[in-house]
């Protein structure tokens, strides 16, 4: 249901308006309290943040990340090495993006979008009152690649001629 609502955004919605929709339903599905979106840039070695959203708050976009060198240290390095979700459900840390929204980070979920074998984007979920399971990161998993099959579709989308669409 949420992919077909994804879908039928592409013709009347900006991309990072569908990205927020279903980082929202991500958040909302494994009652979280706040999530992210970073995009990868393999070419240039960089992660930029784009979206961050916390449950009750209005969502802003984040169209002016610097983005940081994939060798450092951050929320994603543990994700982005394995390839695989990360569900952390120990004592009080602080890998999500820094935003007064989400407070200290008391669990999270991160996990890599792949296209082709390599890592695109990393999406995360954080702050859920009760412990992560791998259900809720196979749940990710799916609304996650369905959200890049809709990005991929997205991008198509907007490169057609106006005289195609």
């Amino acid at each position: 249901m949420v992919l077909q609502r994804l879908l039928g955004m592409i013709d009347s919605s900006f991309m990072h308006e569908i990205q927020l929709h279903a980082l929202n339903e991500m958040i909302r599905l494994t009652e979280s309290q706040a999530g992210f979106l970073s995009l990868v840039d393999q070419d240039a070695e960089l992660i930029r943040l784009r979206l961050m959203s916390a449950a009750g708050q209005p969502p802003q976009p984040v169209f002016n990340s610097e983005g940081a060198d994939l060798n450092q240290e951050g929320y994603w390095t543990t994700c982005l090495a394995s390839g695989q979700p990360v569900i952390r459900n120990q004592t009080p840390h602080s890998p999500l993006p820094s935003d007064s929204r989400f407070g200290l980070t008391k669990r999270d979920l991160t996990l890599p979008v792949l296209e082709d074998g390599k890592t695109v984007a990393i999406i995360g979920v954080g702050n859920r009152v009760s412990e992560y399971e791998p259900f809720d990161a196979e749940l990710m998993q799916v609304m996650a690649s369905g959200l890049w099959r809709v990005v991929i579709r997205k991008r198509l989308h907007d490169a057609m001629p106006d005289d195609i669409k």
